[in-house]
């Protein structure tokens, strides 16, 4: 009985000291998780098993993203490289086709799901998500709302740039931070800004797509409270966000408009949609919903708008991955979620990830991606901004050229106080040269004027000046006679 009770007490000390590691280290990762700026990766369909979430870097993040949606042949990195200086993953042994995590979701580039769903959510922590933290980036990369939002905007200009690829729909709903892209060529976008929605949508999406995006881009900032108040009259205090205030009035736009979205995809999937067929790739979509990181710099964390405002974030979170699911059942989904930062975080502070596409893809004649243009342009010489516009020299490709300023700048784009207040016209396909043809031909013009002015006054005075004044009209002959 002795050895037995021996055995007894030495088994619960054994599980004593195994859940409190385990507890601390799940609240480790909680408190990594809720520090200002840092990032968590979600993925659907999860693993079986449980497990607290790994360490994985932004390289990792890229070559993932890249396996899981079928562009790693388009990262300069290809899948599986890890190096001594920046391991993709926390245990360097481990690789993406032995992580249960990942082969939850793709077991071998071979697979291939209906769909995939790619998710920013800024200015959440991880525990509002409602699908489990797979992932954390290290909190020394720790980074903000926008400089994920222009990351993930550029994975999907590369995704959607692979031409060779064939693709039945790709669908995008962002609400825009920080670049100046509303609208990516081949794909059907719907895009927020501050004061109106553009929505972009290609000849070949179905017509039912193209009325639904122009109907939401036409009447999403008319009077949102209403539609606000009718979609959400269930939940408590909803009336604390105001129309009035800038951030509940974005905030309010964006639920609208990803709730009736997803909504009219479910229930008209098959004329929203276009039919997959044999040997197309995963459908593709990529939804960001940021503004909720707007409702916590107006009001802040413990606010009663921010509480009513994280309830009705994670309604509309459910039900748009309820409706993914619904239209394709195998689809997998991504979703990167951005805790709130404190504003007195400097942003030179954040991180900012870069995707290390393969060199060899850029086209500098035509630059497809908008961080392309402004590189090759060395940023449109701080005296523009890259911008999507048609090719002169193909009527059916968009491309990213300098779009260039006419304010009075220096070469650090920034306004020159107290100079003139004459608007200069920056020109060149970098910006770099002053646009002086107006100044020029108005001199030109006004030079020749004036030469022939002069020509003609000095004509006129030499032929005066010539002309003998005996000759005609003297009136000194003789009287002729009788």
């Amino acid at each position: 009985m002795d050895a037995r009770s021996s055995n007894t007490r030495v088994l619960v000390s054994m599980w004593i000291h195994i859940a409190v590691a385990v507890s601390s280290v799940l609240s480790v990762s909680a408190a990594a998780g809720s520090a200002p700026g840092a990032v968590s990766l979600h993925l659907d369909p999860s693993s079986s098993a449980v497990s607290p979430p790994s360490e994985l870097s932004w390289t990792g993040v890229s070559s993932l993203l890249g396996h899981l949606n079928s562009v790693s042949h388009l990262l300069r990195d290809p899948l599986n490289t890890n190096t001594e200086s920046e391991a993709i993953l926390e245990d360097s042994s481990s690789s993406f086709w032995d992580n249960s995590k990942v082969l939850a979701l793709k077991s071998s580039p071979f697979d291939m799901p209906s769909a995939s769903l790619l998710v920013l959510l800024g200015g959440v922590t991880p525990d509002v998500v409602p699908l489990p933290v797979s992932f954390s980036i290290p909190a020394s990369t720790a980074s903000s709302v926008g400089n994920v939002a222009s990351y993930l905007n550029h994975f999907t200009e590369l995704l959607v740039s692979d031409h060779s690829a064939k693709r039945a729909n790709l669908i995008s709903l962002a609400s825009v931070c920080q670049d100046s892209t509303t609208s990516i060529a081949g794909m059907s976008r719907l895009s927020l800004k501050k004061e109106n929605a553009i929505a972009s949508v290609p000849d070949t999406a179905p017509a039912a797509l193209k009325s639904k995006f122009s109907a939401v881009a036409a009447s999403a900032f008319s009077h949102p409270q209403k539609s606000f108040q009718s979609f959400f009259a269930h939940v408590d205090n909803v009336a604390a966000l105001k129309e009035s205030n800038k951030a509940d009035r974005a905030f309010m736009i964006e639920m609208n408009t990803i709730k009736s979205v997803f909504a009219e995809f479910k229930s008209e999937k098959a004329a929203m949609l276009n039919k997959a067929e044999p040997g197309f790739l995963s459908d593709f979509w990529t939804v960001s919903i940021t503004r909720i990181s707007k409702i916590h710099e107006a009001h802040g964390l413990e606010s009663e708008q921010y509480a009513v405002a994280t309830a009705i974030f994670q309604e509309v979170i459910s039900e748009m991955l309820d409706a993914f699911r619904a239209i394709y059942p195998d689809g997998i989904v991504q979703i990167l979620s951005v805790a709130p930062i404190a504003s007195s975080i400097a942003k030179r502070d954040l991180f900012q990830p870069s995707l290390e596409r393969r060199l060899a893809k850029v086209n500098t004649a035509c630059p497809q991606f908008f961080s392309d243009c402004m590189t090759l342009n060395n940023n449109c010489s701080n005296h523009g901004m890259c911008t999507q516009m048609p090719n002169p020299r193909a009527s059916n490709q968009t491309c990213f050229f300098c779009s260039c300023y006419t304010n009075n700048t220096d070469d650090n784009g920034e306004l020159i106080i107290g100079g003139s207040n004459r608007k200069v016209l920056w020109a060149g396909a970098s910006c770099a040269q002053q646009d002086i043809s107006s100044e020029f031909h108005l001199l030109l013009w006004s030079s020749v004027g004036l030469i022939v002015v002069l020509v003609f006054v000095i004509g006129l005075l030499a032929s005066v000046g010539s002309e003998d004044p005996n000759s005609a009209g003297a009136g000194s002959g003789k009287s002729k006679d009788d």
